[in-house]
């Protein structure tokens, strides 16, 4: 897969942070906004139900704009066999790379992120979205 130019006529991904089985994961910088970072999901697809599926999917994820519980996603588009989400970028890495550098949590930070984690899993089913975990 190669880099895109410019995602949603804005953010121009220039670094790649991590790929998977369904496409690549971009940091983006805003060209409007020098310095203002996002994440750029790349996903690729086959068929048109694969692409209506994409963006249903963006679709929920956009109803879900809560602070500190749900990562904000904040544009998409389709564009030939690709689907291109922007999303709110986390600048303190993920949990293994947070427990990585500074070791295991404590009770009260482990009890904390639970509870975060909850509150997002309520959300999801109070409009009934499955989340599936890789």
């Amino acid at each position: 897969m190669t880099r895109p130019r410019y995602v949603c006529g804005m953010w121009c991904p220039y670094k790649r942070i991590g790929s998977g089985t369904f496409g690549e994961v971009w940091l983006a910088e805003c060209a409007m906004k020098p310095g203002i970072l996002a994440v750029v999901k790349v996903i690729d697809f086959d068929t048109d139900d694969e692409a209506a599926d994409i963006a249903q999917e963006v679709k929920a994820l956009m109803c879900l704009r809560w602070q500190q519980i749900v990562v904000n996603t904040w544009q998409y588009s389709m564009h030939d066999d690709s689907a291109y989400i922007v999303m709110e970028y986390c600048r303190g890495g993920d949990l293994h790379e947070y427990i990585s550098r500074w070791g295991p949590l404590h009770e009260d930070q482990i009890r904390h992120i639970m509870s975060q984690l909850a509150q997002g899993m309520k959300a999801l089913r109070a409009r009934n979205i499955s989340h599936v975990s890789e």
